[in-house]
């Protein structure tokens, strides 16, 4: 078949100039979601849980000495998930872990540097895999305990539609360090058509917009913890309803009542001949039902 110039796809291959068009860079992120348990002192209660991010502080500029999430510039030989696995790898040695597609943000003005449109991948882990203890975390890659909560919510009626802003406070932070940081998310719903802009109102040293992407991620998790079985990557093979309630209250920041909870699971676990001991009685183990 020919194109409107009589050429074949081999001659017009031939001819093709890629040149002629301006190429942004192009990069990957990986923003890792983990629970961290601590010991409780008191057998009668759950160990406590906490969700975490793991960060990366930039060593050169742009953003020198900010945190950031690992990423990598993609090759031209290597794909999407290629690269992102690669990011994994260098940045946090890290291996044989699912990371799903996020999104992809292409602000003009995002990396100081050039034109830099990056794809975000999403992963959560269970920490006490010996693959992640193994993992070496130093003074430029560390888990922050992540936290978010609302600071205000507003409507408001506009021409056809109803306007929404949402604030937020996300608080990252471990035993050295604290990021106090604030996004602002307005919704506009107009003649049923409904668009949404994520804004940074307070970065505290957060590098490039990726105080934008954990947001993103966390709502992400949010959403699919209510119709998927995401929440399992968080827990080992062998879990307890409770832990498992756990993870779900820390991810939704909402509590629920036992049998609430297990109605909301419904046929999503089931039971084996197995307890965890400790405390006052044994508690039943479950594994996740496929």
């Amino acid at each position: 078949m020919l194109n409107i110039e009589g050429l074949t796809e081999k001659e017009f291959l031939e001819k093709y100039d890629p040149s002629q068009f301006e190429h942004p860079s192009y990069t990957v992120d990986d923003l890792l979601f983990a629970i961290e348990e601590k010991q409780s002192n008191d057998v009668r209660k759950l160990n406590r849980k906490k969700l975490q991010v793991l960060l990366l502080k930039r060593t050169n500029h742009p953003y020198i000495n900010t945190w950031c999430l690992p990423g990598v510039f993609i090759k031209m030989d290597e794909s999407l998930e290629e690269a992102s696995l690669r990011a994994l790898k260098e940045k946090t040695d890290f291996k044989n872990i699912y990371l799903e597609q996020l999104y992809t943000y292409g602000e003009v003005n995002r990396d100081k540097r050039t034109r830099v449109i990056t794809t975000t991948y999403l992963g959560l882990i269970d920490k006490n895999q010996s693959q992640i203890k193994e993992t070496f975390v130093n003074e430029e890659t560390k888990w922050f305990d992540f936290k978010i909560n609302t600071i205000s919510m507003k409507k408001e009626k506009i021409d056809n539609g109803v306007k929404q802003i949402l604030e937020y406070k996300i608080i990252l932070s471990n035993e050295e360090i604290i990021l106090d940081n604030i996004i602002q998310v307005i919704i506009n719903t107009v003649n049923k058509i409904t668009t949404k802009e994520v804004k940074i109102v307070k970065n505290d040293n957060i590098g490039f917009d990726h105080l934008k992407i954990i947001y993103c991620g966390i709502e992400r998790i949010r959403n699919k913890i209510e119709y998927s079985d995401i929440a399992f990557s968080l827990l080992p093979d062998k879990f307890t309803i409770a832990e498992l309630q756990q993870v779900y209250e820390l991810i939704l920041n909402k509590k629920f009542t036992k049998a609430n909870f297990q109605r909301k699971i419904g046929n999503r676990i089931k039971p084996i001949d197995e307890y965890r001991l400790g405390g006052f009685r044994p508690a039943k183990l479950y594994i996740y039902q496929k």
